[in-house]
């Protein structure tokens, strides 16, 4: 960019050539944003709801931002050769221009946040339903081992006790019952 302001000798000037670098089809687009093209588009994030992201980092309320930066970052390198009266209004200019941005910078900020609390909410929403899903399942499939032993113990006690009948019966005789 600061190649692109060598020869300014104008405020005017050198407003219109930081904008030309991040309008669409500038410096910005061809050396500045490195991301996508394309939108990321519509994200199902539930059953019956979906959620349109389309910002990116080319988007114009955040090129606003860049270039009113851009513009006060690199004003002291040409203030030497524009008369002091001149920049003093380019600053002037620059504070509202800023102003302006921060309004465009919040918004932008509001849609992201918007978006990433809708995905947080349908991340906590997802992992309570795993959660409860997780204890269903442990409820159908496992078993209680202390219940399982005890009634093991019980079938056990039973079996002897049968064991013990039936040899009690096996020597049981006429002779023997009538003593």
């Amino acid at each position: 960019m600061r190649a692109e302001l060598s020869g300014v000798t104008s405020p005017d000037e050198f407003n219109t050539r930081i904008d030309a670098w991040f309008a669409e089809g500038g410096g910005y687009d061809t050396a500045g944003y490195m991301g996508s093209q394309n939108d990321i588009g519509s994200m199902r994030i539930g059953a019956n709801e979906t959620l349109d992201l389309t910002v990116k980092a080319d988007d114009q309320r955040l090129r606003s931002v860049l270039s009113s930066m851009a513009k006060l970052s690199l004003l002291p390198e040409i203030s030497e050769s524009i008369p002091p009266e001149m920049s003093q209004s380019l600053l002037t200019g620059l504070a509202e221009s800023v102003s302006g941005s921060l309004v465009d910078l919040t918004t932008l900020r509001s849609d992201v946040g918007f978006a990433a609390e809708r995905i947080a909410e349908r991340q906590s929403s997802l992992a309570s339903e795993a959660t409860a899903l997780e204890y269903a399942y442990g409820r159908i499939v496992s078993i209680d081992p202390y219940e399982h032993a005890t009634r093991l113990q019980e079938a056990e006690v039973q079996l002897e006790s049968l064991y013990t009948l039936t040899a009690r019966l096996s020597r049981l005789s006429l002779m023997d019952y009538l003593r």
